[in-house]
This record gives C-alpha cells, structure tokens and sequence, in this order.
C-alpha cells in the first residue's frame, strides 16, 4: 500500500510547483536545470480492489466558502478582478462558489431603490461572547450582476445563502428573484436558507431564543422555501447547513422533501477540524492525525442523502473554526490536512467541498469583531486574508494563494474519477 502521507507530502509538492513551473518555464529552459530535485522518490506497492464500492468524484467537486458580506463590494467578484478569476480557474475549471456564513445572517440585497434595511436584533449577551455580526451589511444591486460577470469569467458555479436570521420569507422571496434574474440558471445551483441553524439558540449565536428547536426551524424554513418559489418557480434549494448537528440533517432530509419534493437537491453541512485558534490543543500535530469519523459519518450522510435522489456537499469548513490559527492553518501542515480530507470525503461519497475563507476585515465582522488569531500572530502574519483562507488579497493590493490551495488542487486532480473504497 501507498503511504498515503508520503504520497500527499510529495504530490501536494508537485501541485504547488505547477504555478511555479508556468512562472519560471523560460528560466529553466535557458539554464538547461530541472524545476525537479531527481532525489524525490516514493515506493510503495498501489492495491486495488476491483469488486470495492466506489463514487464518482463530480468535475464541480472543489469549492470556495466566502462570506456574503463580501458582496458589499461589487469589484471584488467581478470579471474585472483579474487576478482571483485567474487563482480561481487554476483551482478548479468548474468550481463552486457558495456565499454564505455568520455574515449572511445580517446582509441584505437592496434590490430597488426603495428597499429598505431589515431590523437587526443583538441578543443581551456580553460582546465578549457573542460571534455574530453586530451590524447590517447593504448589497448593492450592481455586486449581483458583477458577480455574474466573474461566474462567467471563471466558469464556476454558484450557491447562494440567504438571510434567514433577520429578514423575512417576503424579502427573501424578492432577493431570489432578482439573484435568479441575472445569475444564468446553468450556474445557480441552489439556494440556502440560513447558515448554521442548529446554533441559533446557542449563546455564541441566539439568532432565535434558547427554546428554539429543529421543528420550529423547519416550519420557518419551508415558509420561505415556498414565498421564494412563488416568485422563482424553478428555483432548487439546499440546506440545512449545519454547523455540526448529523441528527438535523437526518430529519431535515424527510421532512423538507415531502413539502418541497424535486426542488430539494442538496444535503448541506460543515466541518471545521479544530478550534478555537487560542485552544492549546489545536495544533499542526492534532490537525495531521487520521480521524476515522470523518470518513464514517461522511458516509452515513451521503449515503442517506443518496437513497433519497439527493447529493451531499460540505459547503463551509477549514482546518480551524473563527478565522484560522496562524502558524497552522497558513502553513503547508493545512496543504496536507486538506488534500487528506478532500479525498477522504470524495471516497466516502461527498459531492463536494467548499473551504471557507476571504478578506480579514470582512470575517472578523462576521465573527462580531472577533479573530482569536490575532492575538497569537506575529508581526510578519500577511494581513491581506484571514488566516485559514485559500486565497489571500484585497483588490487593491492583488491576490495570492496561501498553502492550503496546494491541497486542494491536489484532490481536484481527482475529478470526475471513480474513487474506491477500501
């Protein structure tokens, strides 16, 4: 057999240099030097297993998580910004962005001129423990028709979380219509409706009181599943992005279809491998151990959501939740830890991974002003992303790729391959 941290080890290796090579193709030619030390070898002996049940890995697999907040700027997902439509499609030809996280909660789409602000509820809980937005966030109307400018421009995908914590199922309903308006069918997979619902109650979150359960959230949701598909018949939705709860994804998958039948498509959830970034115990050693769960529960879910002519996609998650932990999350122990997952979640039967990420200023607002990493990073930390984010940069300033981008070109390698599980 393979060994498999070896084999992640040298091909995360070879993925990276693929940008290196496009850069330094001419120097290597005249110099007459291999971009290729010839001592890199691995040995091993590759078992297959014909008869072992195996799941096509989609061209769409891999996948980018950025806040919603991020559209208050219309030129930073436009066909414009050059420079991320080009890490974008060297990533992935066919990727999916999903918009989404704590900051969806608080956005809303000014989609005409008389649309005005929702009302923004702080529970009475000390900031200190409060993750969640403390202010609104405008989307101007001109970031949606950008937006579909840099879909275009990268051939990726969309999904599109909408603000279920403060709004209401006639806003939402408004909002869908205009996105659906000008993002190409083709290119809109689907809609969600909230982010992490089963911390609503949570302290952290009381997005709803503490009462708040999984059947109030469904008779909630479905409300505003039906007022948007009033508005934009064909619309397809997902959900119920978890944060962590399998038991809300097991009865959301009967419940939610037998009220909305083909329009559900998706199973959603997220796995973040460690937190918080100040805990002691997350470190480059705990984020490279093999977790057999992973795979395990990975499983249980898309199989369940197969039986049901339904998909799983894990659509936010990182090596460490609140922002990433420096030193770790932006080091190549995140390249490792990534392509190790992806693959194992390709081989259990996920449809495909989204890692969350994006500018700092704009996750630290969503986390309610918080980034624990901040307090543990260095003075030479590249303040141009949040610290577990795959792509780093601001328009002003240009973008870069940190190392965890490595790994997930690694498992994109991978696409629209049979995966066997043995």
């Amino acid at each position: 057999m393979i060994n498999r941290r070896k084999f992640l080890i040298h091909t995360t290796a070879f993925a990276g240099g693929t940008l290196i090579y496009r850069s330094n193709l001419a120097l290597a030619a005249t110099s007459g030097k291999s971009l290729w030390s010839d001592s890199i070898t691995v040995s091993g002996q590759l078992e297959v297993v014909p008869d072992s049940p195996s799941h096509l890995v989609p061209l769409n697999y891999t996948g980018l998580s950025y806040e919603l907040a991020q559209l208050m700027d219309p030129k930073f997902f436009s066909a414009s910004n050059k420079d991320l439509v080009a890490l974008f499609k060297i990533l992935s030809p066919l990727g999916v962005l999903r918009l989404g996280g704590n900051s969806s909660e608080s956005c809303w789409l000014k989609v005409d001129p008389y649309t005005t602000a929702p009302e923004l509820k702080i529970p009475d809980i000390k900031p200190s423990e409060h993750y969640m937005p403390s202010k609104l966030f405008m989307i101007p109307p001109e970031s949606i028709t950008e937006l579909a400018g840099f879909l275009q421009a990268t051939g990726w995908q969309l999904i599109y979380g909408l603000n279920f914590g403060h709004s209401s199922p006639d806003r939402l309903a408004r909002e869908a219509e205009f996105i659906a308006k000008h993002i190409p069918h083709d290119q809109l997979l689907y809609f969600q409706i909230g982010n992490e619902p089963d911390f609503y109650g949570d302290a952290v979150n009381r997005t709803r009181p503490a009462t708040w359960n999984f059947n109030d959230y469904i008779k909630e949701w479905t409300t505003c599943a039906d007022a948007i598909s009033q508005l934009v018949p064909d619309a397809a939705f997902g959900g119920p992005d978890v944060g962590a709860s399998s038991d809300w994804i097991r009865q959301f998958i009967p419940a939610a279809e037998q009220i909305l039948g083909k329009r559900l498509v998706a199973v959603t959830g997220h796995y973040y491998a460690s937190g918080p970034p100040d805990n002691p115990s997350v470190t480059i050693e705990n984020l490279l151990r093999t977790n057999p769960k992973i795979g395990q529960s990975t499983q249980a879910i898309a199989d369940l959501a197969a039986q049901n002519h339904l998909y799983y996609r894990m659509t936010e998650g990182n090596s460490c939740y609140r922002g990433g932990k420096p030193g770790m999350s932006d080091t190549l122990a995140s390249a490792l830890w990534v392509g190790d997952y992806m693959l194992t979640l390709a081989t259990a039967g996920c449809a495909g991974v989204n890692l969350h990420g994006g500018s700092r200023n704009i996750l630290k607002a969503a986390l309610g002003n918080h980034l624990p990493g901040e307090q543990i990073t260095n003075e030479n930390s590249d303040s141009k992303g949040s610290f577990y984010t795959p792509i780093a940069g601001e328009v002003n300033y240009g973008f870069k790729v940190r190392p965890i981008f490595y790994g997930m070109m690694l498992a994109n390698q991978f696409a629209d391959t049979e995966m066997k599980n043995v």
